[in-house]
């Protein structure tokens, strides 16, 4: 609308948002993000397309809490991207294509006895509604949790967390400020970065 520059900074933020990369609505900025990149680090490449042997997964935009609920501000992330070989594709996530799958972070111990709390979760965006028990990135109320959702006889959910020291709640979706983001499909336990 006029009101902010699209400059390389509003650039960075819309593509993020979008889910593309600025090349997608501006060559312009993509050249000049390149371009500055390669001053800050000559060693600093671009990610571009994926090569013909692997597939990247980048980051999920999203915060999930394995506790209270997270709110999601801009946060730093330890690892924003993974290059998986095609030929292991099928071997570490059962199914071949990978349009959809993100990287995310879990952030607290409610679901330690699956997410160990030093781990990066691989989450399937591309369900956004309930389809049968299992672990999901969903918000509720403004606050966005990775908890296990389970359908109760009244078509209620019992949201679960697998540490027993949290209990479970139920609540009916009509009637909640609720939405599915994701379903949680594996992790990678991260322990050894951490130290």
């Amino acid at each position: 609308n006029g009101i902010n520059p699209l400059n390389a900074a509003v650039a960075s933020v819309f593509a993020r948002l979008l889910r593309v990369g600025v090349g997608e609505f501006s060559e312009r900025l993509e050249r000049e993000i390149i371009d500055m990149a390669k001053g800050v680090s000559s060693t600093l490449e671009p990610i571009s397309g994926d090569s013909k042997d692997t597939t990247t997964l980048r980051q999920f935009d999203i915060r999930a809490s394995c506790g209270n609920g997270a709110l999601n501000p801009d946060f730093p992330e330890l690892i924003r991207t993974i290059e998986v070989p095609n030929d292991k594709i099928f071997q570490l996530f059962g199914k071949q294509d990978l349009t959809g799958i993100y990287l995310i972070s879990p952030d607290g111990d409610s679901m330690k006895d699956t997410i160990p709390v030093k781990s990066l979760v691989f989450v399937d965006s591309r369900v956004n509604s309930f389809t049968g028990d299992g672990i999901y990135v969903f918000v509720l109320n403004g606050h966005t949790y990775m908890k296990r959702l389970q359908r109760c006889p009244d078509n209620s959910l019992e949201i679960i967390s697998d540490n027993r020291a949290y209990k479970s709640f139920n609540i009916k979706p009509a009637n909640e400020d609720f939405f599915i983001a994701a379903r949680y499909m594996c992790n990678l336990p991260l322990e050894m970065m951490y130290g």
